[in-house]
């Protein structure tokens, strides 16, 4: 296209951006258009990196002077950042544990039912098998990523090592096991509880009170008692972040509004954790 970059300039007239060593599948974010990249490090660090929709292209993401957030400390050719460069987002050595790994894949911004992903970046690294999040709105992002290997429980199978990910029309984030061949869905036993009622102040059992439980519904069903190791979670703008239905369910309707506002009348009901859904992989 006439509007590259690099077109009548010196350089090849295709090239969008550079300073890439081997980025390692590269989305798009569906809502926001934002390109999200994982690039595979050398010998030291892995990066994710990060273009916004925006963008008129040219990005130096640093390589060969950088890996990573580093001077490349292999081959005699590391340096300071050239001009122009652009950090990546997030990086982590080639060390062990829960932050460490050394084949990044990148995954995709979580666009699908799972309240508690919506909105994050979610990807991988397919040599220490561990499988992260990141949250963009975060004011520190390195300190956002989240390990999120526990929360992802298969209903068969297992979860493993992790080469690729994809997406459906609807959002739904896929898992591509390398070791078994298995496709995990990802998707989530929580519930939404929404609130039916009136906000006049009254006494449990007359119909109005917050504590009716027929003045609630969990999914399409008038649930008629919560069970005690619910916990809800409400909507953004919310004065209270957190509630346990068991416990709090029948507090007086004034006491319960001043000290939990809601908003939009909904509760996000966090019943168990997030699992992924194994499936017959196509041949």
């Amino acid at each position: 296209p006439g509007d590259n970059p690099f077109v009548d300039v010196t350089g090849d007239d295709e090239i969008w951006s550079y300073g890439l060593r081997n980025p390692f599948r590269a989305s798009f974010d569906r809502q926001t258009g934002d390109l999200w990249i994982g690039d595979v490090g050398q010998n030291n660090r892995e990066e994710v990196d990060f273009q916004p929709a925006d963008s008129g292209g040219g990005e130096n993401y640093g390589w060969r002077l950088r890996e990573g957030t580093i001077a490349t400390p292999t081959g005699g050719v590391g340096g300071p950042p050239p001009a122009g460069n652009v950090e990546p987002i997030y990086d982590y050595g080639h060390v062990g544990g829960q932050f460490g790994g050394n084949t990044v894949i990148g995954g995709y911004v979580y666009r699908g039912p799972v309240a508690e992903f919506q909105g994050h970046y979610i990807f991988s690294d397919a040599g220490s098998q561990n499988i992260w999040k990141i949250d963009p709105e975060a004011i520190d992002v390195p300190a956002s990523v989240t390990r999120i290997n526990d929360q992802l429980t298969a209903d068969v199978g297992f979860v493993g090592s992790i080469p690729s990910f994809s997406e459906d029309d609807q959002g739904n984030l896929y898992l591509l096991e390398l070791f078994s061949g298995e496709i995990f869905r990802v998707t989530t036993d929580s519930e939404d509880i929404v609130w039916n009622g009136d906000d006049a102040v009254g006494a449990p059992g007359d119909g109005t009170s917050w504590g009716d439980a027929n003045n609630w519904t969990r999914g399409a069903s008038v649930d008629s008692a919560f069970v005690n190791d619910d916990h809800a979670i409400f909507v953004a703008g919310s004065s209270q972040s957190t509630i346990n239905l068991g416990s709090d369910r029948t507090v007086a309707a004034a006491t319960f509004q001043a000290d939990y506002t809601l908003v939009g009348n909904e509760l996000r009901v966090l019943s168990g954790n997030v699992t992924v859904e194994g499936g017959a992989v196509a041949t």
